[in-house]
């Protein structure tokens, strides 16, 4: 009986010969043919941030040494990620994470062959708190300023929409998290303003 561990070994075609010699000495050699299969080669996924309620997706590069079809499959999913139906289809993910809270979260993602041969890659996810934005409004430019509670304010598009009745205001914008926003323009749609800003860096 012969026993090979095959751990550190690459995958690949292997001849191992053996002798087999009886108690006069003659000799007979036979080779056994090796074929050792590899696992999934799977690239790194590159740390993701998004801020709560963004979507998390990314797309798992992977192949097989012997060209073969693969699966996916996510072993973990974390507190308040709602996975899409068909994650892993192709190599492809998507959560929903307007359930979770901010900090850093894994996913290990395993790659599987048609041999059963299996590649885990970890991917690393920050969840950032969500920027909560509110429009401050006076009658002067040095106010006092107040709330405006009437404004319809869209984090993702970034706009605020108000009431162009009124008369003249002044506005301010105040960010929950001390990030300086400005507002980049004015537009008038019907009996609204709306307002776009962006953090005031870019």
């Amino acid at each position: 009986m012969f026993l090979w561990y095959t751990t550190k070994a690459s995958g690949g075609d292997y001849s191992i010969d053996i002798e087999v010699k009886d108690s006069s000495g003659l000799k007979t050699v036979v080779a056994a043919q090796i074929t050792l299969l590899s696992p999934p080669t799977v690239e790194a996924i590159e740390p993701i941030v998004v801020k709560v309620g963004d979507n998390v997706g990314f797309t798992i590069s992977a192949t097989d040494p012997e060209g073969g079809e693969l699966r996916y499959k996510a072993l973990n999913t974390p507190a308040g990620f709602k996975r899409k139906v068909r994650n892993g289809y192709n190599g492809v993910f998507l959560w929903y994470t307007t359930k979770a809270s901010e900090g850093d979260y894994s996913i290990d993602i395993e790659v599987k062959n048609a041999e059963g041969l299996k590649t885990v890659v970890v991917a690393q996810i920050k969840l950032e708190s969500m920027t909560t934005v509110t429009l401050l409004t006076a009658s002067s430019v040095v106010g006092p300023y107040a709330p405006e509670t009437a404004a319809v304010i869209d984090e993702n598009a970034q706009t605020i929409t108000v009431a162009k009745a009124g008369g003249i205001r002044f506005y301010k914008l105040q960010s929950g998290d001390d990030a300086k926003l400005k507002i980049t323009s004015f537009a008038i749609q019907g009996d609204n303003v709306v307002m776009s800003y962006q953090p005031a860096g870019d």
